[in-house]
């Protein structure tokens, strides 16, 4: 591992469109992409019950099999997307640390949470 004590992360106006788009991947794009993995793992969540109860009705060891494989499927997804919404609730703390560093880089980033506002 390399030494980035001395690193200059930026500074001015380029930073601050950075620290926005952090910003934006933190507030956007990581809760969506949870979101996904969320919407998932219900519908995950929701075979693996009918699959149960149709191993639990045949008795069959392949059908338990399978449902035992969605029920991990099931885990991983909705393991996947709470982490995602970490991710993005640190990427918005670093994003407002950055924004907190410069003061040309916090003008940019507010001018631009103005202009992209929902």
């Amino acid at each position: 591992m390399h030494d980035t004590s001395t690193r200059d992360l930026g500074s001015g106006a380029r930073f601050g469109a950075d620290v926005y788009e952090l910003f934006e991947a933190g507030r956007v794009a990581f809760p969506d992409l949870a979101s996904l993995y969320t919407d998932a793992a219900d519908e995950l969540h929701q075979v693996t019950h009918a699959l149960r109860g149709i191993a639990g009705r045949l008795g069959h060891v392949g059908a338990r099999g399978v449902a035992a494989r969605a029920e991990e499927l099931y885990d991983a997804a909705a393991t996947t997307s709470r982490r995602l919404h970490l991710t993005g609730e640190a990427l918005l703390l670093l994003a407002d640390e950055f924004r907190r560093t410069d003061d040309e880089a916090a003008s940019t980033f507010h001018r631009l949470t103005v202009d992209h506002r929902d």
